[in-house]
């Protein structure tokens, strides 16, 4: 999350799927399975990178230095890889909170 979330996408973009990105939630590792640029977003206050910005429907949308990405999939460490709509029910996830 310390790079422009253009740069987070393509690095997203190069290792997916093998040997595949990884980040930290609430202590355990957390694959990233899906993710899309997020062109529409709009600057506000600014947010520590990896800060989880919005939840919506199909998507988290988490800060990076500049910018901000989509998070659609993700796989939690040794369970299956969900939708970020399960994921979000199943571990009630809220705005603020910190990925890495």
């Amino acid at each position: 999350w310390d790079q422009d979330a253009d740069a987070v996408y393509c690095q997203y973009r190069a290792l997916s799927p093998s040997p595949g990105v990884f980040t930290m939630f609430r202590g355990k590792r957390l694959a990233i399975k899906g993710m899309a640029s997020y062109s529409d977003f709009v600057a506000g206050e600014p947010q520590k990178p990896g800060t989880i910005l919005a939840i919506g429907s199909e998507s988290i949308t988490v800060a990076c230095t500049s910018g901000a990405v989509n998070l659609t999939h993700c796989q939690p460490e040794n369970k299956k890889a969900l939708a970020v709509k399960d994921l979000i029910n199943g571990y009630q996830i809220k705005v603020g909170e910190y990925l890495g």
